[in-house]
């Protein structure tokens, strides 16, 4: 399943998540997304260290624009099955 979202020329893309990785050690931890997507493909990371989190776009975002990571999470939410 993709997810739809508007890059930063305004260009409609779509963006599918592949798989998602956590990591994590006594310094903090990290959460690897593979995507695929019309714009190519990648890894998104986030890490976390304490009460700091930073991530690498590889150049998809900004800290004034965070709307591919929104595309990510968004296509990851629409995967997940909830068991009760």
């Amino acid at each position: 399943m993709s997810t739809k979202w508007i890059d930063r020329k305004g260009k409609e893309e779509e963006v599918d998540v592949g798989a998602v990785h956590l990591y994590g050690n006594e310094k903090g931890g990290s959460f690897r997304i593979e995507w695929d997507g019309t714009n190519g493909f990648g890894e998104y990371t986030i890490f976390v260290s304490g009460d700091k989190i930073t991530a690498d776009s590889e150049c998809m975002d900004g800290n004034d624009d965070k709307r591919f990571l929104r595309a990510l999470f968004d296509d990851i939410i629409s995967q997940i099955d909830i068991k009760w």
